[in-house]
């Protein structure tokens, strides 16, 4: 009803509410009509702004996903600031932030130390100021050696240095002292540069004894679908049985979804034999 009328009768007011609704929805099901609703769509906050961003990257609509994010750098929430920094970074445009990123190495750069991602984006600019000031405030935060080391393959993969990532992956997956973001975000570094088996260790480190509840929980969900993705059943079976109350949370959902669309008829004859496993 409200695509259909906006359609007819534009109207501003009803932006933020269809960028809610199309947040919702599958990539599939923003085509044709839909996308051409959401391509006109001019929000008038930076935080929608951000939501229609993020929605047409997803449908690679990627110049007017730049747009609405270039559109937020102008925010006054520095979380909202960020999410759009971010999000050019994903679209490959995270020199197009260089002011605002340049501008916060000097004045705030905790904000490199709590959001690792937002480190990565900064060294994407390849931007020698930037790129210091990084440099400067991670290893003012690294108090281990094993921080050091993640720092320092988190600064060269944001500046595309990655001729020797997998061995040092590899050996931070193991290393003492790296803290539960840099692990997490090594996580994600190995999902975006084919290193499975070494994002299934750092997961699994992740999902030990001695982290927080909700640290251990988003590394089990991760290695739940991780296995499920490679036909390991026992390894997602084993995951999802570590998840306890977890099961009935939305991230529990999605980690049993993945496992059920990983059964199939020619292996579902190994599923007792997984769950023995687990």
């Amino acid at each position: 009803f409200l695509w259909d009328r906006f359609n007819t009768q534009p109207d501003p007011a009803l932006a933020g509410i269809l960028v809610t609704l199309a947040g919702r929805a599958r990539p599939e099901d923003l085509k044709g009509e839909r996308l051409k609703t959401l391509l006109a769509l001019a929000p008038a906050t930076a935080a929608d702004q951000v939501g229609l961003g993020q929605l047409l990257a997803r449908v690679q609509e990627t110049n007017a996903a730049a747009v609405q994010f270039q559109r937020a750098l102008a925010a006054t929430n520095t979380a909202t600031q960020r999410d759009a920094i971010k999000g050019l970074g994903s679209l490959g445009r995270a020199s197009e932030a260089t002011p605002v990123l340049a501008d916060w190495v000097q004045r705030r750069p905790q904000f490199f130390v709590e959001d690792l991602t937002l480190g990565i984006t900064a060294a994407r600019t390849r931007d020698p100021a930037v790129i210091q000031g990084l440099e400067a405030a991670w290893k003012a935060a690294a108090t281990e050696d094993g921080q050091q080391l993640a720092y320092a393959l988190l600064l060269d993969y944001g500046r595309g240095q990655t001729q020797d990532l997998a061995p040092r992956l590899a050996t931070l997956a193991s290393a003492p002292g790296v803290s539960i973001p840099q692990l997490e975000t090594l996580a994600t570094v190995c999902a975006e540069t084919g290193h499975p088996e070494v994002r299934l260790k750092l997961l699994q480190r992740l999902a030990g004894p001695g982290h927080p509840r909700s640290t251990r929980h988003r590394a089990l969900t991760e290695w739940a679908k991780a296995s499920a993705a490679t036909g390991d059943l026992a390894g997602a079976f084993e995951a999802l049985a570590r998840l306890e109350d977890g099961w009935i949370q939305e991230y529990g959902a999605e980690a049993r979804e993945a496992v059920a669309e990983a059964i199939t008829a020619g292996n579902v004859a190994s599923i007792q034999d997984a769950l023995v496993k687990a």
